[in-house]
C-alpha cells in the first residue's frame, strides 16, 4: 500500500472580497431568472399530493404530521425531510403558493452559492468554479426542479449532496472521525429527502481521482474500503426505497420491457446533453416512446456513450477532469434513467439538477487547458461565458414564464410537443371541470389519438359526451375502455349511467353490479343502482342500495334523495313516472 498522505490542496489565489462577490453575483444572477415564480401559483400535477390536497402537510409542523413524515411511503417514495420541509411552509405560509415557491428559489441559490465554494475548494480555480456554478444556476434544465413545488425533494436533496462533497473534501484535507461523520450525516439527511443521492459514495471515488488526487498516495482498494460506511447507508436508503416503491414501480416495469427501457435509456443519456446544449421544447412531462424509438437512435446513442466513455477513460492522465466530470454524469443518473421504470415518462428535465455538473465540470476546466496559449484568452473566454449565461438567462425566464399556472404549462406542452397525451388529458380534465365541453372533447380526443388504449381518457371523453347528449357516443368510449380494462370500475358505472339514460334499464343493472362486484363502495354506483332499481318497481332492493350509500356517505344528496322516493313508492305501490337518471 503506498504511504496515506493529507490531499493537496493549492493555496487560495484570491481574496476573500472576490469570492464573496461571486456568491452575491450567482445569488443575484439566480434571482434575474426566477424572481417571477414568487407570484406563481401551484400545478395540479403532484402539488396536490404533496401541498394542496394533503391535511398532513397542510396542518403544519405537527407532532402526528412529523411522526406521519417518517413513517409513510406516500407518493411512493420514503423521504421525510421533504415532508418536514413541505409541512413548515404550510406553517409559514398556509396555502399562498408564492412563499412554497420563493423557498425553493432560495435552497437553490444556496446550492449554488455551495457548489462554487465546493469547486473552489476542492481545485482552488477561482473561474472555472463559478462558470460551473453559473450554469447549475440558471440553465432552462433546472427550471422544472425549482418552479415545481413537489420538486422540493430535488434541491433540498441536493444542498446535503454538496455538504456531503464539501465535508469530503475536508476530511480528504485532514482525515478524522468528526469530519467522515459530517459526510455521512450529511449523506443521511440527503436521502432523506431524496434517494437520489445513492450514486454519492462512487462521485467520492471520483474526486478523489480528481480534484483531490488522493490515488496518488492510497491504493483502490484502501479507498473503497474508506467507503464501506457510506455504501452501507446509500444500500439501506435503496431497501427502503424499493419496498415502498415495490408495487407501484413493478406495474410500470410490467407496461415497459425490460429491451426498451434499455433502448430508452441509451438515449436518454445523449438527448439530455442535447438539450444541455439547445435547451428547445422542454416539457414538464415527454411521453415514452415505447416500441417506436427508432433503431438509428438507440444504435447512435450507443456508439457516442462508447467513444466518449472510451475517451474518458484512456485519457484519464492527460484530461482527469473529462474523466470524473462524464463519469459523474453517467453514474449520478442511473438510479433515473429508467432502467427500473417507475412513472411513464421517458426522460424528466428534474433528473438532470446534479448530473449536467460533471459535463460543466469537463467544459469548464477542458476549455480553460485547451486555449492557454490564446492572446487575450481573459477577455475571449469572459465574453463566452457572458453570452451564454446571457442566453441561458433569457432562456430560463422565458421557460419560468410557462409555469405560471396549470393551464399555462399544459398549453405550452401540447404546443411544443403536440402527442403529450398526459397534457391533453390534464387540459381535458381542466375544461370539464370549468364546462367548457367542447374544449374537453379535444382533448380528450387528442388524448386518445396518442394514446389509444388511455382507457382514463375514453372515460372523460364518454363523460363530456354524455353533458352534449351525444350518448350513443359516450357509450362507444366506455365500451372501448372495458375492452382494453375489463375490471375498470368507472367505465362500468359511466356505461351503467348512460344505457339508463336510453332507457336500457336491465343493461344498466348488469353494469352497475358488475362495478359494485369490483369495487362493494362505489357510490355512484350504489345510488345509480338504487335510481334504476327504483325506476323498475323493485323498491325494496332499491332502498338497499341507497341506504349503504347513506351509510359510506350521509351527505350524499342524491341518494337521499332517491331513498326517499324509494320509500314514497313502496309505501303508495305507486311506479315511479320519469327515469331518475
Amino acid at each position: 500500500m503506498k504511504k496515506n498522505r493529507l490531499a493537496r490542496f493549492p493555496p487560495p489565489v484570491m481574496n476573500r472580497w472576490l469570492l464573496s462577490g461571486i456568491a452575491v453575483g450567482l445569488a443575484i444572477l439566480t434571482l434575474a431568472a426566477y424572481w417571477p415564480i414568487r407570484h406563481h401559483d401551484f400545478f395540479d400535477y403532484d402539488d396536490n399530493q404533496y401541498v394542496t390536497n394533503n391535511p398532513q402537510v397542510r396542518a403544519g409542523l405537527t407532532a402526528p404530521g412529523i411522526a406521519w413524515a417518517f413513517t409513510t411511503g406516500h407518493a411512493s417514495n420514503w423521504h421525510p425531510l421533504t415532508w418536514l420541509s413541505h409541512m413548515l411552509d404550510c406553517q409559514m405560509f398556509d396555502a399562498a403558493a408564492g412563499g412554497h415557491h420563493l423557498v425553493s428559489l432560495a435552497i437553490h441559490i444556496a446550492n449554488a452559492i455551495l457548489l462554487f465554494m465546493v469547486l473552489h475548494r476542492m481545485t482552488a480555480a477561482v473561474w472555472q468554479a463559478a462558470f460551473v456554478a453559473a450554469l447549475f444556476a440558471v440553465h432552462p434544465l433546472t427550471v422544472e426542479s425549482v418552479a415545481w413545488v413537489a420538486e422540493r425533494k430535488n434541491v433540498l436533496s441536493t444542498f446535503f449532496w454538496f455538504l456531503a462533497v464539501g465535508a469530503y473534501a475536508s476530511y480528504a484535507h485532514r482525515p478524522g472521525a468528526v469530519r467522515y461523520a459530517a459526510v455521512a450525516a450529511s449523506l443521511a439527511l440527503g436521502l432523506m429527502a431524496k434517494p437520489m443521492l445513492v450514486s454519492v459514495p462512487l462521485v467520492l471515488l471520483m474526486l478523489d481521482y480528481w480534484p483531490l488526487k488522493r490515488f496518488e498516495s492510497a491504493t483502490v482498494a484502501a479507498l473503497v474500503r474508506e467507503k464501506i460506511p457510506l455504501m452501507l447507508i446509500a444500500a439501506g436508503s435503496c431497501v427502503v426505497t424499493l419496498m415502498v416503491q415495490k408495487s407501484y414501480a413493478a406495474a410500470a416495469i410490467d407496461h415497459v420491457p425490460l429491451s426498451l427501457r434499455l433502448a430508452n435509456a441509451f438515449v436518454s443519456y445523449v438527448k439530455y446533453i442535447v438539450l444541455m446544449f439547445w435547451p428547445k421544447g422542454l416539457t414538464f412531462f415527454y411521453p415514452h416512446p415505447g416500441n417506436a424509438l427508432p433503431v438509428w437512435q438507440v444504435i447512435g446513442s450507443v456508439l457516442v456513450l462508447a467513444l466518449v466513455t472510451g475517451l474518458a477513460v484512456t485519457e484519464a492522465r492527460r484530461w482527469p477532469y473529462l474523466t470524473v466530470g462524464w463519469l459523474w454524469y453517467v453514474v449520478t443518473l442511473i438510479p433515473v434513467i429508467g432502467i427500473v421504470q417507475v412513472g411513464r415518462q421517458a426522460m424528466a428535465d428534474r433528473y438532470t439538477y446534479v448530473p449536467l455538473i460533471g459535463v460543466y465540470m469537463a467544459i469548464a476546466w477542458g476549455v480553460s487547458d485547451a486555449t492557454r496559449a490564446w492572446a487575450r484568452r481573459g477577455t475571449i473566454l469572459s465574453a463566452a461565458a457572458a453570452a451564454i449565461l446571457i442566453a441561458l438567462l433569457f432562456g430560463t425566464q422565458k421557460y419560468v414564464a410557462q409555469w405560471k399556472d396549470t393551464r399555462t404549462l399544459y398549453e405550452y406542452s401540447v404546443r411544443v410537443e403536440p402527442d403529450n397525451y398526459l397534457a391533453h388529458y390534464n387540459l381535458g380534465n381542466q375544461s370539464l371541470t370549468e364546462g367548457n365541453l367542447d374544449l374537453a372533447i379535444r382533448h380528450y380526443s387528442e388524448t386518445v389519438r396518442c394514446v389509444p388504449n388511455h382507457t382514463k381518457g375514453r372515460l372523460g371523453l364518454g363523460k363530456a359526451l354524455v353533458q352534449k347528449g351525444r350518448i350513443d357516443e359516450a357509450i362507444a368510449q366506455y365500451q372501448a375502455a372495458l375492452l382494453i380494462e375489463p375490471n375498470y370500475a368507472d367505465a362500468h358505472s359511466n356505461l351503467g349511467s348512460a344505457l339508463a339514460r336510453q332507457g336500457k334499464l336491465d343493461d344498466a343493472v348488469r353494469h352497475f353490479a358488475r362495478t359494485l362486484q369490483i369495487a362493494p363502495t362505489h357510490l355512484n354506483a350504489l345510488n345509480n343502482m338504487g335510481a334504476a332499481l327504483l325506476q323498475q318497481g323493485r323498491f325494496e332492493e332499491s332502498i338497499r342500495y341507497l341506504t349503504e350509500a347513506l351509510r359510506l356517505n350521509p351527505d350524499f344528496a342524491d341518494a337521499r334523495n332517491n331513498l326517499e322516493r324509494a320509500r314514497w313508492h313502496l309505501a303508495n305501490r305507486r311506479p315511479p313516472a320519469a327515469p331518475p337518471l
